[in-house]
């Protein structure tokens, strides 16, 4: 078959075709072409090698140019890795030119710490000017500008602008803010009022502080336009400032919550926390619990912080004791009348001991200062009280060693008067001590007793009964009345006679005296029969009163109605 001369040249353009086809899908896109690009942001710049932004510093036509971390262009002022650079408004960085009052570098960077083309420049790229005013040109010899001037005679440094003006007031420089005085232009350091607010400058170097810093040991913190923070939280409510700004250490009362801050960090602390060998409990927002019940460690064992904040120990808390760990340690108590260590005390509905006066089943006591209730003689409310052995208020005519007293029905001794008891007419002393008309003054101790005997001639017989005036046997009464006047002695008649008991105690020394009329005095005890078995009182005249039997009670008889064994005399 003959083949045209078309065909065969079409049958040639479909094999190319083909081919570049196989070609264009194995071979690699061309690379991205760098380009700039403007967005609501800024202007961004593509790179050659990804599909990107360039960031940090760029050198594209021959020109450096910063981006930031979103790959924006920057222009003006920027500062990174500890040196600043200036990027004009097509963001090109300058170089070996001024800016202002502070000079760029061949490499861009603000001269500091050096010297250009004559002139110095400081740690902040400040012109240093002495006190002539010379920079060390020529340009700047005769006039004060561009830079810092520091007085000799007054250490203090003023700043003057390109056209040697002083500068006052706020000053804005590359590497900060300063504060000149408004008056004198003069630099300001350290705590500064401006306004309403106040401001701290750096005392080194003028410069105002943002942000936190340390000033001695206190740390403070200002805000981005350098204000001083005071009386404020801070560091998402870690930390506070107090009013002269300085971060709070230590216990603070803060809109009536206390709280810790820690001395090393200014933080708060939350937690269980031991202070000054005392423990205490914060909630998570620092805020010290007090006076509440709450479980602690492992065990969860219960235990109380008080009013002060501090964890109770050894002590009672309400219904229940804590031990000396501050748990409680199953101990309760009940509200009422309570004793402890021989004292007796008093817990109201809350289980808080009492103070003052307090009746408890028609019965008065009167709680003092250390919540015990008192005893014996008190002066309360300038009036005299009596309470016995277990803090109950007496009333009444009531003997209190040698003396009977009477006691109003609120307690009060009755003292100077004569009163009515039980239709008997009875007159106190100033001293409230009942005044006998059937005693002389001048009477002995054994006739006093005797009259005082005396009284109680009526009262009943009761055997084993002490009583004086609701019965008592015959030692019985002859042991309450020598009781009267401080005289200690046996309770039965044969020991009375003896002088001692076989049971033991503590009694006044007797003298044997022989029981006949020639030797016996008033007060003395005459004894009767063998073994001794009856005891009397010897009243003088022959006479006798003794608590007889049931039928007669106490007695006056002749002292000899029965032949008298023997006689003691306990009063001399």
């Amino acid at each position: 078959m003959k083949i045209s001369k078309e065909y065969r040249m079409k049958k040639k353009i479909l094999v190319v075709l083909s081919l570049v086809g196989i070609l264009a899908t194995s071979i690699p896109a061309p690379d991205v072409q760098a380009a700039w690009k403007v967005t609501d942001q800024g202007r961004q710049y593509t790179t050659n090698s990804t599909l990107g932004y360039a960031t940090g510093f760029k050198k594209i036509k021959g020109n450096w140019y910063y981006f930031d971390k979103q790959g924006i262009m920057k222009t003006g002022w920027v500062y990174t890795d500890r040196q600043w650079y200036y990027l004009r408004a097509n963001g090109k960085m300058a170089k070996n030119t001024w800016i202002g009052n502070f000079y760029v570098t061949a490499d861009g960077s603000m001269a500091r710490n050096t010297r250009v083309n004559g002139v110095e420049f400081d740690a902040y790229g400040n012109k240093v000017l002495s006190s002539s005013g010379d920079s060390g040109t020529s340009s700047y010899s005769k006039k004060k500008k561009n830079g810092w001037y520091q007085s000799k005679s007054e250490k203090t440094w003023y700043y003057y602008n390109d056209q040697g003006v002083k500068a006052k007031g706020w000053l804005t420089l590359p590497n900060g803010k300063y504060y000149l005085d408004p008056d004198t232009g003069a630099m300001e350091t350290g705590f500064t009022k401006i306004g309403r607010s106040s401001y701290y400058f750096n005392k080194s170097t003028g410069k105002m502080q943002t942000g936190w810093y340390k000033v001695g040991r206190k740390r403070y913190y200002s805000s981005k336009s350098g204000i001083v923070k005071k009386n404020r939280w801070l560091s998402k409510k870690t930390m506070y400032a107090g009013k002269k700004g300085a971060m709070v250490t230590g216990w603070a009362t803060i809109k009536g919550e206390r709280y810790y801050f820690s001395p090393s960090t200014a933080k708060k602390v939350t937690g269980w926390q031991k202070l000054d060998d005392k423990w205490y409990c914060f909630d998570k927002n620092g805020v010290m619990a007090k006076n509440k019940w709450m479980t602690y460690g492992p065990t969860r064992k219960k235990c109380y912080l008080q009013s002060d904040g501090s964890m109770a120990s050894s002590q009672w808390v309400g219904k229940y004791h804590v031990s000396a760990s501050g748990y409680r340690d199953g101990q309760t108590r009940t509200k009422g009348l309570f004793y402890e260590n021989g004292k007796t005390y008093y817990n109201d509905k809350k289980y808080n001991k009492v103070t003052g006066w307090v009746t408890v089943d028609s019965k008065r006591y009167y709680f003092g200062s250390d919540f015990a209730a008192v005893k014996g003689w008190q002066t309360i409310d300038n009036k005299r009280f009596y309470f016995d052995l277990n803090g109950v208020m007496q009333t009444g005519l009531l003997d209190i060693g040698t003396h009977t007293y009477y006691f109003n029905t609120d307690g009060s001794m009755v003292a100077s008067a004569t009163i009515m008891v039980n239709g008997v007419a009875y007159t106190f002393d100033a001293d409230g001590a009942y005044i006998d008309p059937d005693i002389p003054a001048d009477a002995t101790k054994g006739e006093q007793i005797a009259a005082y005997a005396k009284k109680f001639r009526g009262n009943p017989y009761v055997w084993g009964g002490t009583s004086l005036t609701n019965g008592a046997d015959c030692s019985g009464f002859t042991m309450s009345v020598m009781k009267h006047f401080g005289i200690s002695i046996p309770r039965v008649a044969e020991d009375q006679a003896n002088g001692y008991s076989p049971w033991g105690g503590i009694y006044n020394k007797g003298k044997s005296v022989i029981p006949d009329e020639r030797h016996l005095l008033p007060g003395d005890l005459v004894f009767y029969y063998s073994p001794v078995g009856h005891v009397g009182i010897y009243i003088g005249n022959g006479q006798i009163i003794h608590a007889s039997n049931a039928t007669t009670g106490i007695i006056i008889s002749d002292f000899d109605y029965t032949t008298p064994v023997s006689a003691m005399r306990y009063w001399a």
